[in-house]
């Protein structure tokens, strides 16, 4: 009986050796994701995904912007924290890390200009989560809102007896804020559909039934910050606005 006793705590003590020289196994490591529950994709690349989601209480949809390579999600229809309000949003781009969209946003009761409505091109810098208002007149014409990798955007806007503007916005490198800085490329007979704004920055269109590049390409340049895209001065502005905004 001694012997079996003596030899069932050779074994256990064996075991235990045994399991305490078994490697350790680390658990595994989350990846980040953009995946949301009840989300649906309204755009998505290699970097980034834009989705909606619902609200709850019957409060619409909310878009939210989310980079893949930490799986962040956020808002890109924020409530405003001064008054209530409703705020609708379609034409969504995305290129590379930058998301823009049109949205208008309609004052609710509390507001002092409750029931107006007011039409904005919003762009996003998905990566560091800043972005620009640009509010505008009116939503642009043909549903022609245009987005490249540097996050420049541009859009026809309509005029009276059919002319058209064409308006390029890209961030002003001057301004002591960053503020972007709206600029009208040419107006005349132009054709909506016409409007191209190129990766490089290049923007051209058609007005009267006449190519229209600008007389000079566009230049884009580089720092640290981000990306500065301008005409140059050679190209006639016919408007030029200040507006205060975020840096993308």
């Amino acid at each position: 009986m001694r012997n079996a006793l003596q030899m069932l705590g050779l074994a256990l003590t064996v075991t235990a050796l045994v399991l305490s020289a078994a490697p350790s196994v680390a658990p595994a490591k989350t990846q980040p994701t953009c995946k949301r529950p009840k989300s649906k994709t309204v755009a998505e690349n290699r970097v980034a995904r834009v989705f909606t989601r619902p609200l709850g209480r019957g409060a619409g949809l909310e878009l939210v912007g989310c980079w893949k390579n930490h799986g962040r999600a956020f808002s890109l229809t924020p409530d405003d924290e001064l008054c209530a309000t409703r705020r609708s949003f379609d034409l969504v781009r995305l290129r590379g890390r930058f998301a823009a969209f049109y949205a208008e946003t309609r004052r609710e009761a509390g507001c002092n200009d409750e029931g107006a409505i007011s039409p904005s091109v919003h762009v996003f810098n998905l990566r560091t989560a800043q972005d620009s208002d640009i509010w505008i007149p009116a939503r642009p014409a043909g549903d022609r809102l245009l987005l490249n990798a540097r996050g420049a955007v541009a859009w026809p806007s309509w005029l009276p007896n059919n002319q058209v503007d064409v308006i390029y916005d890209a961030e002003d490198r001057d301004h002591e804020y960053g503020a972007r800085v709206l600029r009208i490329a040419d107006t005349g007979a132009i054709h909506p559909e016409s409007l191209r704004l190129t990766s490089d920055g290049r923007l051209d269109w058609i007005n009267d039934g006449t190519p229209r590049p600008p007389p000079r390409v566009p230049t884009a340049g580089t720092d640290a910050g981000g990306t500065m895209l301008r005409l140059r001065s050679s190209t006639t502005a016919l408007a030029r606005a200040r507006l205060s905004s975020g840096r993308c």
